[in-house]
């Protein structure tokens, strides 16, 4: 899905994309910037930031699946527009009244919001704790914070000081209970990361970057947590990371506490107390490393991300289903169905039907979010024999209108159900020969998406010639498309499904394992195997779908080999089936781009493939852990719902996609560009440069604004004397330059 959401709290946001949809983010006033703070969580890989104009365009265009709300505010900025909603509930209501000074009647606030909710269609309600659903008084689904432990790891407690975060402590003091803090810590040592006030005694800075506030959590020796009873659960966001870590909590007392005194830290409403057992822990390293371990037990215990991430994508299911209609294909019915929603994108999918085709998982992920109508013809009995397809235990599926390899196009949307025009036709490649014609005349958009140009270059060529834009898996050719006057061309890698290549239950029977083809064309697969096969237990099949996801699933090691350095199917497949991948390189086929090596996967070459087998035939817990980093990598960024949401956004425009220079006019709106420029105005030239590595691809700016950011980078490095590095900015800023503002530098130059 595409989900559209305000940023009033980088770290709930960076949460919420652990459920690995797109998102896009528009930028809110806090803390005196409207960019979105890097110094405490980096943009995560599935969002960009787009301007709050584009934003609106979306969903006035129907490119979003799902705007997240954060406050009544958001969904009065969106109540107009046709999107299904959820509004977040953060605070309590009562809490909110108290942080305004008790200015607003809480029955008549409660009533006002009610009636907001009661106004808007298609709107769900969250609330993070039951302490906010039951002050609220709403129909609420109630969904926990998620921690990722994976994120937050290597506690030492080394500094025996005192750890607080948060914001605005001092101001928020009746829900985070600043001045109690104060009467617990006495003097003693003590950090306070966040914005706030300067505190006598005390270390109080923002934090440099999400790496330095982990290693917060890891070298500070306990966590303190004040919040109200009341007004606050008896946890945050940060308390929980530090739990994570493996930080004990000392803390006031609260219903919802997940603090058992003496068990995971402290806690007792005698502020004296909780002082001297501070003493106690920063004098008792031991007892805070043993505390601590628990509170990481208890985190996994009670807020796992796993349960995070499901409620939330069935909270996304179920809003986006609102706005669904169900596709129907004309059979003579005497009155015309109903238009689709059109929230939803209305996809003509062609190719050829059989189980293993690329195009069918395309099929399954599109028809999660959008309206697909299928059409092709089925791959022939003969044709399976050929292949070897016999393995193969799952029907062909039939198609929602079949038609034969050379049917012409406009024939097929003929048969559609009334009203039911298509937004988009794709062919994807399937089997050699299915070659509709008709498709410039269809009326909309049309894209293909070719898979094996590393065999089938010659015809994907010509064939690529008729689609307005084309995606090809195999980066190498993108040159070969673009020099064939194909002015749409994008490298579209392909993904795995995690229902169909997830891991399989039982345990791990083979050594190595390896599913494919042996035939005469693959004579180095044959010799690798076959030097692997008088070592260790090797296990090879021909086997597909969950049989093969079964065969991955059950090998400690997974061998590949890339047939003419293509980034094959199997790469992907085998990361989600949470068995360790040994790959070769495949250069250029982009893998080291997607993959980090000893990270998520291993890549072999011939001189080394026996010896990385044996050492992670051996070494366990490493094996274990690269093979969990890859499934969790494969899972966030490159399953077909990533692949078909690109696609569609490419194809269609829905919203901005990344670099898109749509700003006109030489105004520099961004925030994070115009906090860059505030930075160097006033001689802080490093923090200026920091802020300036940050405007990448995932940030929405005019081609002035890349222009300026180089630009003033540029000056800056050379100020410093890094010269070289000045002059690559320079060259960036004058290919960033608009196009009128080139033209004008190049007639004054002549």
């Amino acid at each position: 899905m595409r989900i559209l959401t305000f940023n009033w709290h980088e770290a709930y946001v960076s949460t919420l994309a652990k459920t690995g949809h797109a998102f896009d983010v528009v930028e809110r006033m806090k803390g005196g910037s409207r960019a979105w703070f890097y110094e405490t969580r980096p943009l995560p890989p599935n969002a960009r930031v787009v301007r709050e104009a584009t934003a609106r365009e979306g969903l006035r265009r129907h490119g979003y699946d799902v705007l997240i709300c954060h406050n009544v505010k958001d969904v009065l900025w969106a109540r107009d527009l046709d999107v299904p909603k959820v509004l977040v509930l953060h605070n309590q209501l009562s809490t909110e009244i108290a942080l305004g000074g008790w200015s607003v009647d809480a029955a008549a606030h409660r009533a006002e919001v009610q009636r907001v909710v009661d106004d808007t269609a298609h709107l769900r309600i969250v609330c993070i704790s039951e302490r906010k659903r039951a002050d609220w008084d709403v129909d609420a689904v109630v969904i926990t914070p998620g921690i990722d432990l994976a994120d937050y790891d290597g506690y030492t407690g080394a500094d025996a000081r005192v750890l607080r975060v948060g914001n605005f402590m001092k101001a928020r003091d009746v829900m985070l209970g600043y001045q109690d803090q104060l009467r617990i810590l006495k003097g003693q040592p003590s950090t306070l990361l966040g914005l706030n006030e300067p505190e006598p005694g005390a270390e109080s800075r923002f934090s440099r970057s999400w790496d330095d506030l982990k290693q917060c959590f890891r070298s500070h020796r306990v966590f303190l947590n004040t919040t109200v009873e009341g007004y606050e659960d008896g946890y945050n966001l940060a308390m929980l990371e530090a739990m994570a870590t493996g930080m004990p909590i000392v803390s006031t007392p609260n219903q919802s506490s997940p603090i058992e005194n003496g068990v995971n830290g402290f806690v007792s409403a005698d502020r004296e107390w909780l002082g001297e057992q501070i003493a106690v822990l920063l004098a008792d390293q031991p007892l805070a490393e043993r505390l601590g371990q628990a509170a990481r037990q208890t985190v996994a215990r009670r807020f796992a991300m796993a349960d995070f991430v499901a409620k939330w994508n069935r909270v996304f299911d179920e809003t986006a289903a609102l706005a669904r209609r169900p596709v129907q294909v004309s059979v003579g019915a005497p009155d015309p169905p109903a238009r689709p929603a059109p929230s939803r994108t209305r996809v003509l999918l062609s190719y050829v039907s059989y189980p293993a085709t690329t195009a069918r998982y395309l099929e399954d992920s599109l028809r999660r979010s959008h309206d697909v109508v299928t059409t092709g013809p089925a791959m022939s009995e003969s044709l399976r024999q050929a292949w070897n397809l016999q393995n193969m235990k799952e029907a062909i599926r039939p198609h929602d209108i079949p038609a034969a390899n050379e049917t012409d196009v406009s024939a097929v949307v003929d048969q559609l159900a009334a009203q039911w025009t298509p937004d988009l036709y794709l062919w994807v490649e399937s089997v050699h020969g299915h070659f509709p014609r008709g498709i410039p005349r269809l009326g909309c958009p049309t894209a293909c998406y070719l898979i094996d140009s590393h065999m089938n270059l010659s015809w994907h060529l010509e064939w690529a010639r008729h689609f307005d834009h084309v995606f090809v898996a195999q980066r190498e050719y993108i040159p070969e498309f673009l020099a064939a006057g194909c002015g749409h061309v994008e490298w579209l890698p392909l993904g795995c499904d995690p229902v169909m290549h997830g891991p399989a239950a039982g345990p791990k029977r083979y050594d190595v394992g390896f599913v494919g083809s042996l035939t005469g064309h693959h004579q180095r697969r044959q010799r690798l195997l076959g030097q692997l096969r008088r070592r260790f237990h090797v296990h090879v099949e021909r086997a597909f779908l969950r049989e093969m996801a079964a065969t991955l699933s059950a090998s400690r090691l997974v061998f590949n080999d890339a047939v003419r350095r293509d980034l094959n199917m199997r790469v992907f497949e085998t990361l989600c089936a949470g068995s360790l991948l040994l790959t070769d390189r495949a250069e250029p086929s982009g893998l080291d781009e997607l993959f980090t090596d000893r990270e998520h996967l291993v890549i072999w070459d011939d001189e080394t493939l026996e010896d990385l087998v044996e050492y992670y035939l051996t070494h366990e817990d490493e094996r274990e852990r690269i093979a969990a980093a890859g499934r969790a990598h494969v899972l966030a960024r490159h399953t077909y719902d990533h692949r078909t949401a690109y696609l569609l956004e490419a194809s269609l425009g829905g919203g901005v996609r990344p670099g898109a220079t749509t700003v006109q006019g030489r105004t520099i709106q961004d925030p994070l560009v115009q906090d860059a420029l505030a930075l160097a105005g006033r001689g802080q030239d490093a923090e200026a440069l920091a802020r300036l590595a940050l405007i990448d691809d995932a940030r929405e700016l005019s081609g002035w604004e890349w222009f300026t950011a180089h630009e003033a980078a540029s000056g800056l490095l050379h100020r410093q004397g890094r010269h070289d590095e000045a002059d690559a900015r320079q060259l960036a800023a004058l290919a960033a330059l608009p196009p009128e503002d080139r033209a004008r530098l190049r007639t004054a130059t002549l």
